[in-house]
């Protein structure tokens, strides 16, 4: 079985006895019962038009956090603190979590890329490779949306919602430490899975 790396949504304590992941959770439920506003996602080509719907403000005033302007060095999470990177992460999930019905959890996201039935992963090397090499915001989406549709809209919202908030290390190249790198573990979980597809 493939390693989950959970990075930032089990890992953010925002209260004694709440995360970032159990409040995120809770705004997913909510749109099995509100399925205009989860419509309104679905229905998004990019991360800007998230931005525009009310699902997404709801998501941002449910995760209770604030980016900020400045940040220290210290920070361990810096890029979550520039507000343009968050508000593009944030928005990505929302739009692309909106396409979700159920969630599992047994494999990572890229694991279940790389699972598959008769010798073939679910998702294509070459549409994996496109996936790995996405340059913004826009094409990340729309990507996502495919894998999500290939998976048949089962996912591990967990390890999804991490790699999209640890995307943007990949471009600014943050992650020093290749095992570190989203990309590694990407390929990593994804040739391990096919490997006995």
């Amino acid at each position: 079985m493939a390693k989950i790396y959970p990075r930032v949504f089990k890992s953010i304590q925002l209260t004694e006895s709440e995360t970032l992941w159990q409040r995120y959770r809770t705004w997913h439920k909510s749109l099995e019962h509100n399925r205009g506003t989860r419509a309104h996602l679905r229905r998004c080509n990019s991360p800007e038009e998230v931005m525009l719907k009310s699902g997404f403000y709801q998501l941002v005033q449910k995760l209770d956090v604030v980016p900020l302007a400045d940040q220290t060095k210290d920070d361990a999470i810096p890029w979550l603190r520039r507000q343009y990177q968050w508000q593009n992460a944030a928005a990505t999930l929302a739009g692309v979590s909106a396409h979700i019905d159920q969630i599992v959890q047994a494999y990572s996201f890229s694991y279940q890329l790389g699972l598959g039935k008769g010798g073939k992963p679910t998702m294509s090397e070459l549409r994996f490779q496109q996936l790995q090499k996405c340059r913004d915001w826009d094409e990340l989406y729309i990507r996502l949306l495919r894998a999500v549709r290939l998976l048949e809209r089962k996912v591990n919202l967990l390890s999804l919602a991490d790699d999209i908030f640890c995307w943007p290390l990949e471009q600014r190249e943050l992650a020093q430490e290749p095992n570190n790198r989203l990309h590694v573990r990407w390929a990593t979980d994804y040739y391990n899975a096919a490997s006995k597809a």
